[in-house]
């Protein structure tokens, strides 16, 4: 994954010790991959390649799935939200799928960074720049976004998801402001 760091306050974390002859990563990151039921090679595929890379704490979260909608507001989800994207129905599923990351971030995750991948992400460098990189965004920031093509993550702390999710309030300024902007008050899943 090529990476862009995005915004977030400066503070100083612990920083990643690659133990290449144990082969893991050390403080440990939680990484949750959001992923569909019934894709299970997809899943398969991406937990051996973070496996490859060292990670050992990683949890499937069973991703929100819209594609048997006939509308936006069919879509199953493991609460009632007022809030849905005004983009396309997968759009919406999407979007849900990463606000369940984030509360998992906020709510359970084990550690205070968690690696949010979607199942089609694949790290297209070596493991000492991926561990560089992920280094660089605990070292600097609360919230690292990463992307390839059409595979989606961030590296997040607490913190930062903390705040990322009131963001997401349909009462908060942002939502206002990217309403007043854009001329609606919904996020699509690449507002993550």
């Amino acid at each position: 994954l090529s990476c862009y760091i995005t915004w977030f306050v400066y503070e100083n974390f612990t920083m990643i010790n690659y133990e290449y002859y144990n082969r893991k990563v050390s403080p440990k990151i939680t990484v949750v991959v959001i992923s569909l039921d019934d894709a299970d090679k997809r899943w398969k595929r991406l937990e051996n390649h973070l496996q490859n890379y060292g990670f050992e704490n990683i949890v499937r979260l069973q991703a929100i799935d819209g594609r048997k909608a006939t509308t936006k507001y069919e879509i199953p989800t493991y609460k009632n939200l007022t809030c849905l994207s005004d983009g396309h129905i997968t759009h919406t599923a999407c979007y849900l799928s990463h606000l369940k990351a984030i509360e998992y971030v906020i709510h359970t995750s084990p550690t205070d960074w968690t690696l949010i991948l979607e199942d089609d992400a694949v790290f297209r460098k070596n493991k000492k720049t991926v561990m560089r990189v992920l280094n660089n965004i605990m070292t600097n920031y609360d919230l690292g976004y990463l992307t390839h093509g059409t595979a989606e993550g961030y590296m997040v702390n607490k913190k930062g998801a903390t705040q990322l999710y009131s963001y997401l309030n349909q009462d908060s300024d942002f939502i206002k402001t990217f309403k007043e902007k854009y001329g609606y008050s919904c996020l699509y899943d690449w507002a993550f």
